[in-house]
Formats: C-alpha cells, structure tokens, sequence
C-alpha cells in the first residue's frame, strides 16, 4: 500500500475497533484488524478486504450506510462507500467533497 492508502486504512480500523482498542491499552493482549488490498486510483482508493480476515467487523456492520458516515467523518469528511459484489471493498474519495461514482 502506498503512504495515502496507509493512513486511510489506519483511521478506518481504528474507527471501527474504537473499543477493542481502549480496551487494548488496559489490558495486554492482541487485537484482530481487518485486512485488505488496496487499489490507488486517480480519484479514489478501494479497499478489497479479506473475506477471512474481517477483524469480527460483521459485513452488515461494513455496508450500514451509518458506518459510512462515521468513516467520512474519521477520514477529513471524503465520501465513503462499501459495496458487496464477490468481496467487500470500501471506496474512498482522495479529495475531501469529490465525487466517487
């Protein structure tokens, strides 16, 4: 992953393991974090994830649009979208406001 798709991808697991990892930093122990292949893309990076490793974030958990706003807010306010075809994959806006579709 490239240093962009990095930092994006860091504060969408840390948005959504919010918990696990406040409970992380009282406790010792390990967390399970999703993992996904990243495709940079001119406007645009998507996250392809893992359907094996999900991290125990559940798919209706991902595709909740609510999610979705959560992970703008988390990522500078660019539009986010996770669609289901073969695999779950998180589209994210390189420029905060542009348009992904």
């Amino acid at each position: 992953m490239n240093e962009e798709a990095i930092l994006y991808w860091w504060a969408i697991v840390a948005t959504l393991k919010r918990g696990e990892l406040d409970q992380y930093r009282i406790e010792s122990g390990t967390i399970d974090t999703p993992e996904a292949d990243a495709y940079v893309l001119p406007n645009r990076i998507v996250f392809v994830l893992d359907p094996v490793r999900t991290g125990g974030i559940t798919a209706q958990r991902w595709l909740d649009p609510a999610t979705w706003h959560e992970l703008s807010a988390a990522l500078g306010g660019r539009r986010v979208f996770v669609s289901n075809a073969d695999r779950l994959a998180v589209t994210v806006a390189r420029t905060p406001g542009q348009d992904i579709l």
